[in-house]
């Protein structure tokens, strides 16, 4: 939350959004943030494993790896809705915006009615106390599981600020001079700054400046944060009340078990309902990620003035082919292992990020006027957030290579 608040106060203090500020320390360093986001969001794990759901649904019964092709078919079905949704509307943040009110008011509104038929009031005092407990870890846990769950818990990890642009294209502070991406079928041609705009430092601007940043605040902190806590709490306390504790869940079948554990208590009705949730909570993800991805990428190629006159200052001309060229990539990525797995490696990466992301928030904190500055303990805090992810994705090296 305090991470994405100082990223989110970048942008609104200067218009630019977070990669592309990479570039004020070294076009070495631009390259090196657009790596880090393609290593952590360049996997299709999402629509892989959406696509076990499905096929579950497809063959009556857990997939296996025996079941591959069918998953494959499904996988490519939902990747291909994945680049229709950012086709369509104005602008592609708008569009995203309205597809998520949507999926998530299905999602949470499942959850909460869920669980107040199937956890008893016992089972909600004991997930709500987990908040406070800590220091239980399972007998034989793999840590590349908890480096997952670390690294995608509120959102991405230290990858967060792939999204921040979101208020650029919003047009939250200076991002409103700076332009914004427009989508391909109904959005016009608009004119994307390649650099941030810094406003002058009158009383006037700078009351404006702090209504935007109390906006984003109210934002990161009521939205975000306490939602955060509350989309943590309602699907665990639902897999718990309705899974037997300490059953093995394989990789192939993650996504299924929901639907066939509600079918024990709702039939046929159940299974449709778990699998179709479990379906919009990881096509979801993947829409936003292959988005947070292009546009950041297209962000970074915006930068070389070659490209801007090729695309005739169309930043949709650049938008579109990196999308096409990561949904080929992706095509091909779906083969390289069981598609849960790809969920767990694009997590740990999105922990690597932060050894890159928050010094160079630093670096660029201390770059704006004292006024737009974050504070010296929110400082603190982002070297705090830094050594956290540190910790869990040098365990997940340290265990995977066996160094230890």
């Amino acid at each position: 939350m305090f991470f994405n608040y100082g990223w989110g106060k970048w942008t609104i203090a200067t218009g630019e959004t977070p990669l592309v500020s990479f570039r004020r320390i070294g076009n070495w360093m631009l390259v090196l943030g657009l790596a880090v986001a393609w290593l952590g969001f360049g996997w299709p794990g999402w629509a892989a494993t959406a696509a076990t759901a499905a096929a579950s649904f497809q063959l009556g019964r857990i997939p296996t790896a025996s079941d591959n092709s069918t998953v494959l078919l499904w996988a490519y079905v939902f990747l291909i809705f994945s680049f229709v949704i950012v086709l369509v509307g104005k602008r592609i943040a708008r569009t995203l915006e309205l597809w998520n009110w949507f999926d998530i008011l299905v999602i949470l509104g499942f959850f909460f009615v869920a669980n107040l038929i199937f956890s008893s009031p016992q089972h909600w005092a004991e997930g709500i106390a987990g908040y406070f407990n800590f220091g239980y870890v399972p007998k034989d846990m793999d840590v590349r599981m908890l480096g997952a769950i670390v690294g995608y818990a509120g959102l991405a990890s230290s990858l967060n600020f792939l999204a921040i642009n979101y208020y650029r294209d919003k047009g939250y502070g200076a991002g409103a001079l700076t332009g914004y991406i427009p989508v391909m079928i109904g959005g016009g041609r608009v004119s994307v700054s390649a650099t941030g705009k810094m406003m002058r430092l009158t009383p006037e601007n700078l009351q404006r400046f702090n209504r935007w940043r109390n906006l984003l605040a109210q934002e990161q902190i009521l939205i975000f944060g306490l939602g955060g806590i509350v989309g943590f709490l309602l699907p665990g306390l639902l897999i718990t009340a309705l899974l037997p504790r300490g059953e093995v869940l394989t990789a192939w079948g993650v996504a299924a078990y929901l639907g066939n554990a509600l079918a024990k208590s709702w039939g046929s009705v159940g299974l449709l309902w778990g699998l179709l949730i479990g379906v919009l909570v990881l096509v979801k993800t993947q829409i936003g990620f292959i988005d947070m991805l292009v546009r950041n990428t297209a962000e970074v190629l915006w930068q070389v003035s070659r490209v801007r006159e090729w695309a005739r200052d169309d930043m949709r001309r650049v938008y579109y082919p990196t999308l096409i060229a990561l949904l080929v990539w992706v095509a091909i990525a779906l083969n390289l292992t069981a598609p849960f797995w790809l969920i767990v490696t694009s997590a740990n990466m999105a922990n690597f990020g932060a050894l890159a992301t928050v010094p160079v928030l630093l670096y660029l904190n201390r770059k704006l006027p004292r006024e737009l500055r974050m504070s010296w303990p929110l400082e603190i805090i982002q070297i705090v957030f830094m050594m956290f992810c540190m910790y869990f994705f040098f365990s997940v090296v340290v265990a995977t290579l066996h160094i230890w």
